[in-house]
């Protein structure tokens, strides 16, 4: 009996001493991206807001959330890499000025992982020539950055000096009604 106690403690020594010897290491990474937004438009600014980084090790604690990160071009990650000063969580944005769906890439202690994302392309609007808007019209329109073309303002005001005549008539046999009954009444129906 006193035989098995001894090798009972003998094996429960040698597995602690085996687990002291071990070094805590990072086995994989994976990525929690149900927040993060997935969908961008040519031009916008990349952003990897809600992103957790999952880093699983081999002993415990057996996981760790990363949800600090520096943002890089593949560009200045090689740089770092190159340097030696690779140190930390990286995110790897795309070039945003290319329609189609890019790879984002995720580094942690030479661990990678991927998530993608769509670049659309910006839905084009309706424009005119600045020759054809009257005085009035002018009022209700805005400029874009080309100065050929302007926009429509899609206020209630732009979008009535858009429609027919029939609506213009009808708004305008309202708008005196409402007048007239401020005017009896005493009233502010703006």
């Amino acid at each position: 009996m006193l035989l098995i106690i001894e090798i009972l403690i003998f094996a429960i020594l040698l597995v602690r001493n085996r687990r002291k010897s071990e070094v805590r290491k990072l086995v994989g990474i994976t990525l929690d991206t149900a927040v993060v937004q997935r969908e961008f438009t040519v031009g916008d600014k990349f952003n990897c807001d809600g992103l957790v980084v999952q880093a699983a090790y081999n002993l415990d604690p057996t996981s760790d959330n990363i949800v600090d990160f520096v943002v890089l071009t593949e560009e200045k990650l090689e740089a770092a890499k190159s340097n030696g000063a690779l140190n930390g969580c990286y995110v790897v944005k795309p070039a945003m000025n290319e329609v189609g769906k890019k790879n984002i890439t995720v580094v942690y202690q030479n661990q990678t992982a991927v998530y993608s994302i769509a670049i659309n392309e910006r839905v084009a609007r309706r424009t005119l020539d600045t020759e054809s808007v009257s005085a009035s019209q002018a009022a209700f329109v805005f400029k874009e950055n080309d100065a050929n073309k302007l926009f429509y303002n899609r206020s209630f005001k732009a979008r009535l000096i858009q429609s027919n005549d029939k609506v213009k008539k009808w708004y305008t046999k309202l708008k005196n009604e409402l007048l007239s009954a401020e005017r009896r009444c005493a009233c502010t129906f703006r």
